[in-house]
């Protein structure tokens, strides 16, 4: 991904400083920022409170005062609601059909959630490939992630029932649009 982004960035003639890292262990010497984003829920991937931590904390050293830190994080009472243990998705291309096949577990103990896909491609030839990939990611409450952030020293500012203003959070929110500020001090 790191070498489309850069391939991309060259036929622009962007001038873009791309970096793959751990982000547990933030390290971007050109600091600091006015704003750090982490969107798809990444942060979930970290898993345990003591990683979210160390990704919060890694994000406060590197904002200046006032910064905001903008995030996305899958919501536990839509999740809990309403995931479904196996879903098929078809799309129609130009070339033919891709079928997405998601199968889902959710360890409630662990607030984790493990989702296998399959992603076939069929064309119009007869052939097809097949991709395989399982993620494991973290939900949320809101409460919850309030305190995570407090405990990072920082702000909650606005939540977002995904990337609409005017919803309300509720249970059928799946994802959770938060923006956060690194404090003055």
């Amino acid at each position: 991904m790191l070498a489309q982004a850069q391939n991309k960035g060259r036929a622009s003639h962007s001038r873009v400083d791309l970096r793959l890292q751990d982000m547990r262990n933030l390290d971007v010497p050109q600091q600091p920022w006015d704003a750090v984003i982490c969107l798809f829920g990444t942060i979930g991937y970290v898993a345990t409170n003591e990683n979210i931590l160390k990704v919060l904390n890694g994000v406060r050293h590197q904002l200046r005062p006032g910064g905001l830190f903008i995030f996305e994080f899958w919501h536990a009472g839509a999740l809990l609601r309403y995931f479904d243990p196996l879903r098929v998705r078809r799309y129609q291309t130009s070339t033919g059909e891709i079928e997405r096949i998601s199968e889902t577990s959710v360890d409630c103990k662990e607030q984790l959630c493990r989702v296998s896909y399959s992603i076939n491609e069929y064309y119009t030839d007869g052939t097809y490939q097949t991709i395989r990939e399982t993620q494991i990611n973290r939900f949320f409450l809101v409460q919850e992630m309030h305190l995570l952030l407090q405990s990072a020293k920082l702000l909650p500012l606005k939540w977002f029932a995904g990337y609409r203003e005017d919803e309300q959070i509720d249970q059928s929110t799946w994802h959770i649009v938060t923006v956060a500020q690194k404090d003055n001090l």
